[in-house]
């Protein structure tokens, strides 16, 4: 990293020199995590705190002792005290409450480790405060981990795995996430056997796993393989194969997270296996929220990162164990601050921090099992898209070029094969040759979920933000909103066609075939913008000197790019991976630079520097003097500056709270009826695009009076309360809404693909409901709180009145036949 330090250095001397530099400002930035005490949480602790003393931030650290409650209070205090910005995670589904106890406060908020199921909800759209994310794959981590055990197993000679997977809180969304990457995996096998999954408990515990890893194992003796969600429960099965007296080579287990006792247990042959990488998110979280503050905002290049996920084995465990085992001090965090380094992308890849301050020997070994089949297959048939400069191309001369054919020459020289292309083949037409098997490898592809439905994608390579270029008379596109309604090209079959047709149906998308056709119908007016991958757009730009064309806003997305293996090769898909993780930070700087050499600024002379001092000695000297001059002005407009930017702040933050006040029940958080009427006629539109049905229910709590009358008006807030919150946690999807109508009766609005699933919706929350078990001793339906509802589910509604009043019949007619019931109206 001695790039970054140099330019450090030269940006305090410019300071000296010229006497202008005014340090950022120090901001108090809170952290909320759901426990410290756990091995990996305290170490991303500690890398956090590593981050923010480089930054010179203010950190506040809460924990949360595994208790959604206790969280959600938490970032209530911290923004009420004036904390600058949270960075939480959306734990046990508590994510939307913390935005809007964001909103409320005009605090600003960035997502970390757990995001949201529902794709839709993305950054600076329903809650504008909340800044952007950077959440892992955590269902590719599983999917890693389970690759990586079977391959190890198989390794040790077992030709039928019996797999026992051990999950951990399974209202955490990483944890299900990875459970569901491991059943894909196995799904797809006929020599994998899942005998089933036990649970480690809402902490994700050792003990509690190595007991259920004892009672399996003594019930299935043949088990030879334990996936375990995260390092610590990996730690717990192997304690268990211990305890019964079993070798523990017979059981290969394998966890996420890169605890640093998982990775000693590696090294001393214990663990075989561990995916990690996402233990510096809250680091690279906070390099983000920095900028932000700064007012060097991140949006241009994206709003959502993604964190890249690596296994480690006994092959490659010695640099991540001494990083896992340091304190830090001689990481630059800085280096990865666009606020403090303008020339650059962000770049947060863990691998790319290794090398630069863990270097160690490249190394690339290969198994028995992995050379023969390398033997077996001495040649590749490579996809590649023949006109995707600066990626792939083929040059003047009929070669193969570009940084992604690069790579695919590293890795033949790792692998030592040879790969043959074809040419002439449409990129639609070479998706369809890789379905049908008529090819082996995609050179280059965008990693979205159709494309790794299709293959078998391996690690990511590049990653450039996606972008918006328009003419120059267009002003600057602030989000995604502002295209909708207008004709955006795109190219046939690109990952930014699959985007923009599943995540904005508002954009007509002209999709033409070659990235110079699509910049070519903005530039004549038959597309108002274009969206793609910035490189390539820029290198295309240039080439084709379309001069009146600029870059105008970002997709909320940054495109990683990996290799697809075809789906039958899961051997050859390893190997790539493997081969293209062993590629130094050198090596892929060199490619970056061959192809895009003016993204970063590699060194810097120093000798014209000190020349250029002796000229600037007469500059200072003149500096000085005015600066003197100048100081108590200066001082003055600074003050004047800082009085009138914190009354503008505070005036945003009251407009922005009573915004969401006008909206909002003040005892519940929930919705209040003019909401719903607002909301309503956009369901309405939306309904007509989707193709959907409307439903909307009105829940009344059944005998309430009874209930305030004999338990008091504060304990019947306090149900009032629960039941909101249990809504609140069901409605997680962007087109849920639900509403406090008045007194003790609630709305829910929501598109559904059918009525009977609506019903089942509506069913299942009275159920929630009724087993949250809320005495109620003076109910005439049962002992505990109960509800009853009346639900209108339709395909062409019209108006807000008129599906009230069906929705407040049927509810009639609910309480009529006895209560603690849904009725549904279908109309």
């Amino acid at each position: 990293m001695a790039v970054c330090g140099g330019v450090k250095r030269v940006m305090l001397v410019g300071a000296f020199v010229l006497a202008v530099a005014v340090p950022a400002g120090a901001f108090q930035v809170s952290l909320f995590v759901p426990r410290d005490d756990t091995v990996f949480w305290a170490s991303l602790v500690r890398l956090t705190r590593a981050a923010a003393h480089d930054l010179a931030l203010d950190l506040e650290v809460y924990s949360a002792d595994n208790r959604g409650e206790t969280m959600l209070s938490q970032v209530e205090a911290a923004c009420i005290k004036g904390t600058d910005g949270i960075l939480f995670m959306n734990y046990e589904n508590l994510g939307h409450q913390i935005l809007a106890i964001s909103q409320v406060h005009a605090v600003p908020a960035f997502l970390f480790n757990t995001g949201f199921s529902d794709p839709r909800m993305i950054p600076r759209r329903q809650y504008p405060h909340w800044i952007g994310s950077m959440t892992p794959d955590d269902t590719r981590a599983g999917a890693l981990l389970a690759e990586g055990l079977i391959r190890a197993a198989k390794r040790s000679g077992r030709n039928a795995v019996r797999m026992l997977a051990v999950e951990g809180n399974p209202l955490e969304k990483s944890s299900s996430d990875r459970v569901d990457g491991m059943k894909t995996v196995v799904a797809g096998r006929d020599d994998v056997t899942l005998y089933g999954i036990v649970s480690a408990g809402k902490g994700w515990s050792r003990g509690r796993a190595r007991d259920a890893v004892m009672e399996e194992l003594r019930s299935h003796p043949d088990i030879n393989t334990v996936w375990a969600a995260g390092d610590d429960m990996a730690l717990g099965a192997r304690d268990a194969v211990g305890e019964l007296g079993l070798d523990k080579g017979m059981v290969v287990t394998g966890g996420i997270d890169w605890s640093l006792a998982a990775v000693e247990s590696i090294r001393t042959g214990g663990v075989t296996l561990s995916v990690g990488g996402h233990v510096l998110e809250g680091a690279w979280s906070l390099v983000l929220m920095h900028d932000y503050l700064n007012r060097r905002d991140f949006a241009r290049e994206s709003t959502v990162f993604k964190t890249r996920m690596h296994a480690i084995d006994s092959g490659n465990v010695e640099q991540v164990a001494a990083f896992l085992s340091d304190d830090w001090d001689h990481v630059d965090f800085t280096c990865f601050s666009k606020y403090l380094n303008k020339a650059l992308l962000y770049r947060f890849d863990l691998p790319y921090l290794l090398d630069a301050f863990y270097p160690k020997k490249n190394t690339f070994e290969l198994t028995v099992e992995e050379r023969r089949w390398l033997a077996d297959h001495p040649t590749v048939r490579l996809g590649i898209d023949d006109n995707w400069p600066p990626f792939e191309f083929i040059g003047p001369e009929g070669r193969y070029k570009g940084m992604v054919a690069d790579y695919v020459r590293a890795l033949e020289d790792r692998l030592g094969i040879r790969c043959i292309y074809t040419r002439g083949m449409s990129w639609t037409d070479t998706l369809e040759a890789m379905g049908e098997n008529r090819l082996d490898m995609i050179a280059a592809i965008g990693a979205i979920p159709r494309h790794k439905g299709a293959m078998r994608l391996t690690s990511p390579f590049l990653s450039f933000p996606l972008v918006v270029i328009t003419s120059e008379q267009v002003d600057f596109v602030e989000d995604m909103a502002a295209l909708s309604g207008r004709t955006v090209a795109v190219v046939k079959d690109y990952s930014e066609h699959t985007i923009l047709s599943a995540e904005y149906p508002d954009i007509k998308v002209l999709a033409t075939d070659s990235t110079a056709r699509a910049l070519a119908a903005v530039a004549t007016g038959r597309a108002h913008a274009y969206v793609g991958n910035l490189a390539v757009a820029n290198y295309t730009i240039k080439q084709e000197r379309f001069t009146h064309l600029k870059v105008s806003g970002t997709v909320p997305r940054t495109l990683e790019i990996s290799m697809g293996v075809r789906k039958d090769w899961p051997l050859f898909a390893g190997l790539v991976s493997k081969a293209i993780e062993s590629i130094s930070q050198a090596e892929r700087d060199t490619i970056y630079q061959r192809w895009l050499p003016l993204r970063y600024e590699h060194g810097f002379d120093y000798g014209l520097l000190w020349k250029c001092l002796g000229g600037a000695a007469l500059v200072l000297a003149l500096a000085l003097y005015w600066n003197r001059r100048l100081a108590a002005l200066n001082r003055a407009l600074k003050k004047e500056i800082a009085v009138r930017v914190t009354a503008e702040e505070a005036l945003r933050r009251e407009q922005s709270r009573v915004k969401v006040m006008a909206v909002t029940d003040p005892l519940t958080g929930l919705y209040n009826r003019r909401k719903f009427a607002e909301a309503f006629p956009l369901e309405i539109s939306r309904l007509r695009r989707s193709g959907r049905y409307l439903a909307f229910a009105i829940m009344d709590i059944d005998f309430f009076k009874q209930y305030n009358d004999h338990y008091g008006h504060q304990m019947g807030d306090e149900a009032l309360n629960r039941v909101g919150a249990l809504l609140l946690q069901r409605c997680k999807r962007g087109t849920d809404y639900c509403f406090r109508l008045g007194g003790e009766e609630f709305g829910i609005l929501f598109l559904a693909r059918d009525s009977q699933r609506a019903l089942a919706f509506m069913e299942s929350t009275r159920q929630a409901i009724a087993a949250m078990a809320i005495e109620h001793a003076h109910s005439r339906v049962d002992d505990v709180l109960t509800v009853s509802l009346g639900l209108v589910v339709s395909d062409t509604p019209t108006d807000i009145d008129g599906m009230y009043k069906v929705a407040d019949n049927a509810l009639y007619r609910a309480k009529g036949a006895g209560r603690n019931r849904t009725e549904m109206v279908c109309c």
